[in-house]
């Protein structure tokens, strides 16, 4: 009879509340999982920039370091560079110009002997079309002005995939070999 029908009706709502509740539980641990992804990439970012930072706090081949540190290139897809203390470009992975239009000045600014990295805001990167981060980073040292500071540029969109647990692109098709500008005494001897 009818508490027959009551009792079916209130088992299928527990029911699909319980599957409600599921869900979300689920769901919830899927975007913490996400979250923890995202900040570990953003964490090795840091870290391999830094890394970066402190070599050229100790190198001053600017040609070596970009070498160096070549492997990076799957990470920085849009290059890497380092400022000299004036801010000039010293070295880049690819061709100097792509990094006119970013907003380096910005970034480095913002970069002392307490704030080692700093990442720019999302910006449309004339070069690829894509939007792209700017991570800078400097030594102990950044508020002498005596050191190198590098800088790599990264797509967000590369990098949610990567947390996302999609495959890493190829690395990209252009030499590792750098580009180094030329200038009188931009570095310190």
């Amino acid at each position: 009879g009818p508490s027959r029908a009551v009792l079916s009706i209130g088992s299928l709502s527990l029911h699909a509340h319980a599957m409600r509740t599921l869900v979300a539980d689920r769901d919830q641990r899927a975007v913490q999982a996400a979250t923890d992804t995202l900040n570990a990439e953003l964490q090795h970012l840091s870290s391999a920039m830094l890394g970066v930072a402190l070599t050229a706090a100790t190198t001053k081949r600017p040609d070596d370091i970009l070498t160096n540190y070549g492997f990076l290139l799957n990470d920085f897809e849009g290059g890497l560079a380092l400022y000299a203390p004036d801010d000039r470009l010293a070295a880049a992975s690819g061709l100097p110009d792509v990094w006119q239009g970013r907003p380096v000045a910005d970034v480095l600014a913002r970069l002392s002997d307490t704030q080692l990295t700093a990442y720019s805001t999302p910006f449309l990167d004339s070069s690829s079309g894509k939007y792209a981060v700017l991570l800078a980073a400097a030594g102990p040292r950044a508020g002498t002005g005596k050191d190198l500071r590098a800088g790599g540029a990264f797509f967000p969109a590369i990098l949610a995939q990567r947390a996302a647990g999609s495959p890493r692109p190829p690395a990209p098709a252009r030499a590792a070999s750098p580009w180094r500008a030329r200038w009188q005494g931009a570095l310190p001897h």
